[in-house]
């Protein structure tokens, strides 16, 4: 005859167990996401439109302080265009949420504009979702924030 308390630590002991998967696992998906929002940063930064081409989902809504709004090609387009220069602040956060990541960061945007350079202090809300064993941005919104 098993005992209740040797039931109970078996239960405990699974449970534990699980746990334990599940937040290795949450792990390695936030080490994964903050991995792809980097090479999108350096990307940006280099005008590598072949790397943006497989960081960013087909679906994606691409919207800016101003309110514009880019498809995948103009996004791209646009990124390669002016290399911007994404420097998050530290504190930025990745939540995942299954195969959805939410991102959310302070950066400044550092690019050139009409051969100028400018800054941009923004907040940044990123959704990824997980396509395959990769990364994909599929939301982008920021809010200018005061200089």
């Amino acid at each position: 005859m098993i005992s209740y308390l040797a039931v109970k630590t078996f239960i405990l002991f699974v449970a534990t167990c699980f746990a334990t998967t599940m937040l290795t696992a949450a792990s390695a998906d936030e080490q994964a996401v903050r991995a792809a929002m980097e090479k999108f940063n350096e990307a940006s930064r280099k005008g590598d439109g072949a790397t943006l081409e497989k960081l960013i989902h087909p679906d994606i809504v691409y919207s800016h302080s101003n309110a514009k709004e880019e498809t995948k090609a103009e996004a791209i387009a646009a990124l390669v265009k002016s290399k911007n220069n994404f420097e998050f602040q530290p504190g930025w956060t990745v939540k995942v949420y299954g195969n959805t990541a939410i991102l959310r960061v302070k950066a400044v945007a550092k690019s050139m504009n009409n051969g100028q350079p400018t800054t941009t202090p923004l907040s940044m809300l990123l959704v990824w979702i997980k396509v395959g064993n990769g990364w994909q941005m599929v939301g982008r919104q920021t809010t200018r924030l005061p200089q």
